[in-house]
């Protein structure tokens, strides 16, 4: 008879469905300080952990001296973390689960939360509608805030509502947040309440003022308002926190009849061979007692079932109990409402089920920034009330998205590739969600907003192109607005031999390169050599509203086809996006005159040339082909992808909003702010919506102005006499009736007097350089060339120059033109 003692323990997390796991056996979650320095004599025996490969053979060994890594302590596990609450996170020493911590959602999952179309600009909250126009405007001066002290302790946003009708103050319930209570036998709870009244926070107080002694237990005091938060889906979201917590798990005891046995079922789950839910474990020698007849079993302390064994299978298995035992749902559920308690919530995701994760993960997105980074240094790391010692872990996230178009992100594809392990390394997370409908949506998401911010910026460089330039030259030529002419063609057979996408920013005279820096070199070069060669030049002919339906009925059709016949190399195209309408002609000067001849006599029009109506596949805006990308309206009709963004940047500064320009500008439709999302990139749909808001201020200064002082762009909301405004970016006080410089120790008319020294001076320079101020928001005007019709560049307002009448449309003002004054002030178009 003879006794050996011996001790098998398995390390590493085995986790059941919906588990989370602990382990019985605390001495095999200590590291072996003798193993780490290779001189541990018991092998697998050894009652500590050892982490590397056992030894499965009975005779000793002797081990191998392990290489001392930089810090020993980063090979042996950090006992906060396996449960979930260490402090020091990515900068402890010891080492962590390499399990990635950060749930990424879909893209269709984001989607769930829609647009309000509502944006915060310039102090203030402006809300879009259809088309880009503008339906309100709310600044932060339009908001007062007040807080309620000493009210209730089971005190709700629909109680403290009632509570302020029966003062007379009507308060919708979503204006009124309770704030949680410190203590859970507090006896009073506070609120703030936030209403789009100036005088709000004025007359609560006094109402609650007046109250009786014995009523007046709430206490009222007025607090500075910040701008309520929106739903909109911004580029760049920091209000996102990411949850987890461990999953229940059991500890479970096998049974085997003999020490071989249950060291060769040690080894293989040691090496691999065998794992619990597609995780790999780590087990020590078994314990127990033997004999010659071995009449007591070995057992292995064990934190799973008996599925991943093949043979020989244990004798016998015994199941402990859960360290906890809520159901995951309540569990989410329970968490939640840790979040609400600090703010409300936009979005939430539960966990997803996912049985192989250690960790329960959700993930929120709060109606407010500040409740995002407050629930981060609230609840990080704190004991959730179902399980003892189950720490919860939130981690704030910041994230930038872009939507870009497939071809251009294809062709730069290449440029970003570099950045990927930089970010990796940074923790960052770079989703590419799948091409939709000709664009793709690209996602950078991290916890730090510095590292999110450099990524941001090394995407929108590259997203945003390279114009093409010979040196410091920019490389256009006017051909190069047109379809159909020599030059566009050349460029397209560049962009098809290096793999490149160009785009044409016709507005700006300019041409953008997608693809890798030396193809982009390349590319200029050959478009250098086009340029040079080109010898066209642009002409442009504004059209009276009579010739503009004649080109209408057949007469671009007839000048388009009397310039590229026999051979010729000129090109028409139309513009009826411009006011007034234009049609451009790229070629010689013989050719615009002859072209100009054609529409003054108003003939040449075949009727076999006369619908464009109809003809899908051409531009609605220039009457050729569609060009890439092409963009098709909910209304059928069809743009060229330049077009279509150029008619958008030149509506979104006008009074009707941007309409579509199908069935020769008759199809009048708003483009719907989905609509316009859809077909134009997230940069230029937000630049789209800032250019719609400053035009609309700029036609509106009756309503709104901006702050006097030099490069501030704040705005205020014109006032009555004696009331002022303190800008909040430069703190200068601005008189809300008269615009000047001056508070209420002068009246307006006391600084006009002693502003207008120079008054007189200033209006005899005007006179002798023929500027004149715009009759109704007097922005000071020079006309240079062209026909008497201009268009005040501050409030868009359409003015005869000639007697400075003021029209809400330039066919209005042509009409008033050619009635009052005998033509419009072109020579060569005028009735003699």
């Amino acid at each position: 008879m003879y006794r050996l003692q011996g001790n098998l323990s398995i390390s590493g997390r085995i986790i059941l469905p919906g588990a989370l796991q602990a382990a019985a056996d605390r001495r095999a979650k200590v590291p072996c300080r003798f193993f780490l320095l290779g001189q541990c004599r018991n092998g697998s025996n050894c009652v500590f952990r050892h982490s590397g490969p056992p030894q499965v053979t009975a005779a000793p060994n002797v081990a191998e001296p392990l290489q001392t890594p930089s810090d020993s302590r980063s090979q042996i596990p950090c006992r906060f973390e396996a449960w979930g609450s260490c402090r020091n996170g990515d900068a402890c020493p010891f080492a962590h689960s390499k399990e990635t911590e950060v749930l990424v959602e879909t893209e269709a999952e984001e989607s769930a939360t829609a647009d309000n179309w509502v944006r915060p600009m310039v102090d203030g909250l402006v809300h879009f509608g259809d088309g880009t126009a503008i339906s309100k405007i709310s600044l932060r001066s339009d908001f007062s805030s007040v807080q309620l002290n000493r009210l209730p302790a089971g005190s709700s946003s629909e109680s403290v509502a009632l509570f302020l009708s029966t003062l007379g103050v009507t308060v919708p319930p979503t204006s009124v947040r309770v704030l949680p209570q410190i203590t859970p036998n507090a006896t009073h709870r506070s609120a703030y309440v936030r209403v789009e009244d100036p005088l709000f926070a004025k007359t609560v107080s006094s109402k609650i003022g007046s109250l009786p002694g014995a009523s007046r237990g709430v206490e009222a005091v007025a607090i500075a308002s910040p701008l309520p938060q929106t739903s909109s889906l911004p580029r760049v979201d920091c209000r996102r926190v990411t949850l987890s917590w461990y999953r229940p798990t059991r500890t479970v005891w096998l049974n085997f009849g003999s020490q071989d046995i249950a060291r060769k079922v040690q080894a293989k789950f040691d090496f691999g061979e065998y794992t619990i839910l597609d995780q790999g474990v780590k087990a020590s020698g078994p314990t127990g007692v033997q004999s010659g007849r071995n009449p007591m079993a070995w057992n292995t302390d064990f934190a799973d079932v008996q599925k991943p064994i093949k043979l020989p299978q244990p004798r016998h298995i015994e199941l402990g109990k859960p360290n906890y035992t809520v159901d995951p749902g309540l569990a989410c559920a329970t968490v939640k409402s840790l979040l609400l308690d600090i703010g409300p919530l936009e979005w939430w995701q539960d966990s997803r089920v996912d049985t192989r994760g250690k960790r329960m993960k959700s993930q929120a997105r709060f109606i407010d920034e500040t409740d995002a980074r407050k629930a981060v240094r609230i609840l990080n790391y704190t004991e959730l009330p179902f399980g003892k010692k189950i720490m919860l872990s939130v981690a704030f996230a910041t994230t930038a998205k872009f939507r870009v178009g497939t071809p251009i992100y294809k062709a730069t594809r290449s440029r970003i590739e570099p950045y990927k392990d930089k970010w990796k390394a940074q923790h960052l997370h770079f989703v590419e969600y799948p091409p939709d409908e000709g664009y793709q949506v690209l996602k950078v998401e991290g916890a730090n907003i510095q590292d999110v911010a450099g990524a941001k910026n090394v995407l929108e460089k590259i997203l945003a192109g390279d114009i093409a330039k010979n040196g410091d030259e920019v490389l256009w030529s006017a051909s190069l607005s047109n379809n159909k002419g020599k030059a566009y063609q050349n460029l397209l057979t560049v962009e098809k031999a290096l793999d490149i996408v160009i785009m044409r920013d016709r507005r700006k005279s300019q041409l953008k390169l997608f693809g890798p820096e030396a193809k982009c070199k390349r590319a200029c070069d050959f478009i250098a050599a086009i340029v040079r060669e080109d010898d066209t030049s642009a002409f442009a002919i504004d059209l009276t509203p009579e010739q503009f339906r004649w080109a209408c009925q057949g007469g671009f059709k007839a000048v388009s086809a009397a310039l590229s016949g026999d051979g010729g190399v000129a090109a028409a195209t139309f513009d009826i996006v411009s006011d007034p309408k234009r049609i451009l002609i790229t070629g010689s000067r013989r050719e615009f005159e002859r072209a100009l001849a054609l529409i003054a006599s108003q003939q040449g029009v075949d009727v076999n040339l006369q619908s464009q109506s109809g003809v899908s596949k051409d531009c609605s805006v220039c009457w050729c082909p569609a060009d890439k990308p092409v963009v098709r309206t909910k209304c059928g009709h069809v743009y060229c992808g330049d077009c279509f963004e150029n008619l958008c940047q030149s509506d979104a500064s006008t009074e009707s909003a941007i309409q579509c320009k199908g069935d020769e500008d008759k199809c009048k439709r708003l483009l719907t702010l989905a609509e316009l999302q859809e077909s134009l990139s997230s940069s230029t749909f937000e630049e789209l919506l800032e250019a719609s808001f400053k035009s609309y201020i700029n036609r509106h200064p009756l309503d709104f102005r901006y702050c006097p002082s030099p490069n501030c762009e704040q705005i205020y909301r014109v006032g009555a006499p004696g009331t002022y405004y303190t800008c909040t970016n430069c703190l200068a006080v601005t008189c809300k009736a008269c615009h000047n410089p001056h508070d209420d120790g002068m009246t307006c008319a006391e600084y006009k007097d002693i502003a207008s020294g120079g008054g007189e001076l200033l209006k005899k320079v005007k006179k002798e350089l023929g500027i004149k101020d715009c009759p109704k928001c007097k922005t000071a005007l020079d006309k240079t060339e062209g026909c008497n019709h201009m268009t005040c560049g501050g409030c868009q307002t359409h003015i005869c120059w000639k007697c400075m009448v003021t029209f809400p449309q330039s066919d209005l003002c042509y009409t008033h033109m050619t009635k009052e004054h005998g033509g419009i002030g072109l020579g060569y178009l005028d009735d003699d």
